[in-house]
């Protein structure tokens, strides 16, 4: 029953590599129900979360684009980049 309300998704701020070398803060829209991550965008918004089937609405939501914070430097000569946690 209470699946069947649409709920505003939680939206957060995540820091992660792109490509594997670049450090990007990208905003990340979360299920209120499930808490898991909802594939969410300014061009798509799905009508439920794909792990629990709880509705959501992105009404209120604005959009901001994706804030590169730099790029992922090696600290040993044959480190791999996207293994490491930024």
């Amino acid at each position: 029953m209470i699946k069947r309300i649409a709920r505003k998704p939680i939206v957060e701020k995540r820091v992660f590599l792109k490509f594997g070398f670049v450090i990007v803060k990208s905003q990340v829209c979360l299920c209120p129900k499930c808490y898991h991550t909802v594939n969410a965008g300014p061009n798509y918004q799905p009508d439920h979360c794909d792990k629990c089937g709880q509705r959501l609405k992105f009404d209120d939501i604005e959009w901001e684009k994706d804030e590169e914070l730099g790029f992922a430097v090696r600290r040993r000569p044959n480190e791999q980049i996207e293994d490491r946690v930024v």
